[in-house]
């Protein structure tokens, strides 16, 4: 039985290996992605790149939800991006809308939103 994280238990790992072999690559730049193949799936350990690769996923699936104007998709994409978010009825000048709060977000974490934790959202 072959140790784990042995060339026979990932064959990515393995041809890595042998590109750098081969000369295609250099061991410099194969390095991370070896490593990020070493990390178990089921690992806590924090991978940026799996992160990352979520954060696409979700994101993509959200734009995809918005573009088909499937709003009952695109409400839990959302929460899971920007976590929850309460719609309060809002009055200025005349106007009515709603206006959207992030709890523990300011306007520099999201760069649409103008007013304090609040963003209009839907004009009424």
């Amino acid at each position: 039985m072959s140790a784990p994280g042995s060339k026979r238990d990932n064959p990515r790992i393995a041809e890595l290996k042998r590109l750098v072999d081969d000369g295609i690559l250099s061991a410099k730049e194969a390095a991370p992605a070896i490593e990020r193949l070493r990390i178990p799936e089921n690992s806590h350990e924090p991978d940026l790149f799996r992160a990352a690769d979520a954060y696409r996923e979700v994101v993509n699936t959200l734009r995809e939800s918005l573009e088909q104007n499937d709003v009952t998709a695109a409400r839990p994409l959302l929460r899971e991006i920007l976590g929850p978010i309460t719609a309060v009825p809002t009055e200025a000048e005349g106007e009515r809308f709603l206006t959207a709060h992030f709890p523990g977000m300011s306007a520099e974490d999201v760069p649409f939103v103008s007013l304090a934790d609040g963003a209009m959202v839907a004009g009424a």
